[in-house]
């Protein structure tokens, strides 16, 4: 298998549109040279590796299945059956119709009758599961009455794979697990990180990962890339925000008379918490505290502000409350610097000093 590095896997991320079980990333996945050996290895053989190729998947009659194996020459199609594999979001009645359909299709253009791997990413109705029974070759499947169409039919589900106990311990917490009970969790727990996945140790997991990177990291980095702007954009319209709330609080003595900045104001912050949340993907608590920390009724005075002149104090305050009751100075002092703070003073020492003589003359 192809070794990847722990901790690159790690910090990876999928973008969400090319998450496991999805259309796109089932394909590039099943279509992997590794993954091909991995599948055909696990139900035709060890005889199977190399031997296999990704076909079209349009047929005479006008549908299309999602990956289908072949044989690579006519001497190993005599003795090797034909693959299909499908990915279902649900399984129904019309999905088992449709599978039929395909593997009379694949009969016509092959000797054998395929074997088929079915995998179902949400839900099963009971009219599905009528077709289908206990297994004795892979336990983590359910297999499928096909007579007269496939050799086989497996079908694996999150319930399938979980219905597998050995001594009170669920089939997950094997090591390593089957390659194809890990490439089911894989696309079937549809986790864009791998340290959201279960069996995140598993070998074969790590594979599928490694191969996902391969693909779509590129991918994956353009996404992080616009996170981070859109980030930094609310981050420093949060804090003009909330300097326009400070300022306010400091020219309009009267509370009546700010309620309609100060809701337009506490309305931007709201905005930039939800895109935040939406866009860059990061669930953003500062905005949200900061948002509720100048809302006020209309018959209360507000808190008056330390007696600086230029705000500094408040985006301290802001960041103590944000941050817990240890106070990080440097931390604060260059957050505070990267968005216009503290330009009076030239090291984290002359800030802290300052702050607590304003304090002191404040009190």
């Amino acid at each position: 298998m192809e070794a990847n590095s722990g901790n690159d896997l790690l910090s990876f991320q999928l973008p969400p549109k090319y998450t496991p079980g999805t259309d796109l990333m089932s394909k590039w996945i099943l279509n992997d040279k590794q993954v091909i050996n991995l599948i055909v290895k696990s139900i035709v053989g060890q005889q199977a590796e190399n031997k296999y190729e990704t076909k079209p998947t349009e047929w005479t009659n006008y549908t299309r299945s999602d990956v289908f194996y072949s044989p690579t020459n006519r001497a190993n199609a005599k003795t090797l059956p034909p693959i299909l594999i499908e990915v279902q979001y649900a399984a129904n009645g019309s999905f088992f119709r449709r599978l039929v359909e395909y593997c009379l299709m694949i009969r016509k253009h092959h000797s054998l009758l395929p074997i088929v791997i079915a995998i179902c990413i949400h839900s099963t109705t009971q009219e599905f599961k009528d077709l289908t029974y206990d297994g004795d070759t892979l336990p983590f499947t359910k297999q499928v009455h096909c007579r007269g169409w496939a050799q086989e039919c497996y079908f694996i589900s999150a319930a399938t794979i979980s219905s597998v106990q050995t001594h009170n311990t669920s089939y997950l917490d094997r090591q390593p697990l089957h390659p194809l009970a890990a490439l089911g969790h894989f696309l079937i727990e549809q986790k864009p990180s791998i340290l959201n996945i279960a069996a995140k140790d598993d070998p074969t997991i790590q594979l599928l990962y490694g191969i996902a990177k391969r693909v779509f990291g590129d991918e994956a980095a353009k996404e992080d890339a616009r996170h981070d702007a859109i980030s930094n954009i609310c981050s420093k319209a949060t804090s003009q925000f909330n300097l326009a709330m400070s300022l306010l609080a400091e020219d309009v003595p009267d509370a009546r008379a700010q309620k309609r900045t100060r809701d337009c104001l506490n309305d931007g912050l709201e905005l930039m918490d939800k895109l935040h949340t939406k866009y860059a993907n990061v669930p953003s608590s500062s905005t949200t505290n900061d948002s509720t920390r100048f809302q006020n009724t209309t018959n209360e005075q507000p808190e008056p502000p330390l007696p600086s002149g230029n705000n500094d104090w408040q985006f301290v305050d802001n960041y103590r409350s944000q941050h817990g009751t240890k106070m990080d100075w440097v931390g604060c002092y260059q957050a505070g610097k990267a968005v216009g703070f503290f330009s009076k003073y030239t090291s984290m020492k002359s800030v802290q000093a300052a702050y607590y003589r304003a304090n002191s003359k404040h009190k």
